[in-house]
């Protein structure tokens, strides 16, 4: 029984979405940070965290071996050894949010049914002694455990067992290989409430070492970073110990920025002081993503480079109008065929500034500053590119997400654009024939490519088997917002 505190407690963790996988933390002050991801863990998702942790436990627990036994009472020494569960029974469990505590479980009418070796010896006459089998039937037991949470200098929670309470209702002894029948009977008579202390006793306390010691071991390992790309992650550090503000839902807030692998600097970007911490509707996982978390991957994937966008003739659909050969542009821009005379092209984008997203009711809105380098290649010397003309470009859409998966993905629709010439190596460049052209490129080509990228999504931290099920995004004034249900599956390790 020493373990069903911590493998109760961790298997609500990990159902819960607490665990992340291996230990992987980067030390960061983020108590001085405002959270950018706040992750609401409602009374249903308790519910059935419970529900998944009785089957975990009723499969862990089978077989268990119990710390063994032994007392002096009178003149009779005795002891209990090899204690080992051969079936459990717990018909019912429940977790209780306490506020501003933490969480209690609980559970009742719990049964088992143990065999073990004994062993007794008179104090007075060490030649009267015995050894042999027993059969224990314990029943109606009833456990619970007060569980209160910090944080640790790594940014991973850290728990306390408050308080761990052990009953147990009826404990039943069946002795068998001594001939001393009246030494058994006043083991089995005398002894069995001693014996039943010595059970509660030592289960409160290895419970207590479970919860105190290996449960907080467990957390330790813990990863507080997502990685996203080999180039990048997301850190998840929890700025503040989970809050239990009502019995009804308990709060993770958590950093939620991006950071470059190679060079993890702060972004540019704050989040909102104001992001909002409660539930909206009875899903089992409720999670609020303020705007900051995609700027700041915005900023970071701008210095790796990430946004840039190369298109090359062959990426062109044969069907287009348009095709990347000087030819094509020839009425369009006579100057350039004229002094590039079938060259075949490449169209560069790049952005001059970290693309910045805003979430409103109304939804989700991209904007970004950006160029466009026309580039022609030499037909003698493919590697010889050179720039014809370089555009200026302010762009601007709307963000649709969803949750597909385990996965955050995005799309980015209803492009409005305007151009400016920044410079020109062919001579003049008419505005209005590129704007109209850069409207073409913008909806076949480069929106397109952007959407392949954001339809992989990135991932909702979760531990290896648990699946979100059921998600929905909504928007509110600087946060998007996901709503869903959970299911455990068990991994095989």
């Amino acid at each position: 029984m020493r373990a069903v505190g911590i493998v109760l407690v961790t298997v609500l963790l990990s159902v819960l979405g607490l665990c992340c996988g291996a230990s992987h933390h980067d030390v960061k002050d983020t108590k001085s940070f405002l959270p950018g991801f706040n992750s609401v863990i409602t009374q249903n998702g308790l519910n059935y965290g419970v529900e998944v942790a009785l089957e975990v436990l009723r499969t862990k627990l089978q077989h268990l071996t119990i710390p063994n036994q032994s007392g002096d009472t009178d003149t009779i020494s005795w002891k209990i050894s090899n204690l080992t569960m051969n079936s459990l029974s717990i018909p019912s469990a429940n977790v209780v949010i306490d506020p501003n505590v933490g969480l209690t479980i609980q559970v009742f009418g719990a049964s088992g049914e143990l065999s073990s070796n004994w062993w007794f010896q008179e104090d007075l006459y060490s030649s009267i002694n015995g050894s042999g089998h027993a059969d224990v039937t314990i029943s109606n037991m009833y456990l619970s455990i007060v569980l209160s949470f910090g944080l640790s200098s790594f940014g991973y929670p850290t728990v306390q067992s408050r308080s761990v309470t052990v009953t147990i209702g009826s404990l039943k002894l069946s002795f068998s290989g001594s001939n001393l029948d009246f030494i058994l009977d006043i083991l089995k008579n005398v002894f069995s409430g001693l014996i039943k202390q010595q059970l509660v006793t030592g289960l409160e306390k290895a419970i207590t070492s479970a919860i105190d010691n290996d449960l907080n071991a467990e957390l330790a390992t813990l990863s507080t970073r997502v990685d996203v790309s080999p180039q990048a992650y997301i850190d998840l550090q929890l700025v503040s110990p989970i809050i239990f503000p009502t019995n009804e839902y308990f709060t993770l807030l958590q950093h939620g920025e991006f950071y470059s692998v190679v060079d993890p600097r702060e972004s540019p970007f704050s989040p909102s002081a104001n992001l909002p911490t409660s539930p909206i509707n009875s899903d089992m996982l409720q999670i609020y993503i303020d705007q900051f978390v995609p700027n700041s991957a915005s900023y970071v994937f701008l210095k790796l480079g990430k946004l840039v966008l190369t298109i090359n003739s062959t990426e062109v659909p044969d069907n287009s109008p348009i095709q990347f050969n000087t030819s094509s542009w020839k009425t369009l821009i006579p100057n350039l065929y004229t002094k590039y005379p079938n060259w075949l092209m490449q169209v560069q984008v790049y952005p001059l500034a970290p693309p910045t997203i805003n979430f409103t009711t109304q939804g989700g809105f991209i904007s970004g500053r950006g160029a466009v380098s026309v580039r022609v290649i030499n037909p003698s010397n493919p590697n010889d590119i050179r720039e014809t003309f370089l555009v200026g470009l302010n762009m601007s859409g709307d963000v649709k997400a969803a949750v597909v998966g385990n996965n955050i993905t995005a799309s980015i629709t209803n492009v409005q654009q305007t151009l400016s010439l920044l410079s020109s190596n062919i001579g003049p460049v008419n505005i209005a024939v590129l704007t109209s052209l850069a409207n073409y490129l913008v909806e076949s080509a480069i929106i397109p490519q952007i959407n392949v990228y954001l339809a992989k999504g990135i991932p909702i931290p979760t531990l290896d088997g648990v699946d979100i099920v059921n998600g929905d995004v909504s928007f509110g004034n600087g946060f998007l917002f996901i709503g869903a249900n959970v299911k455990y599956t068990p991994t095989q390790k």
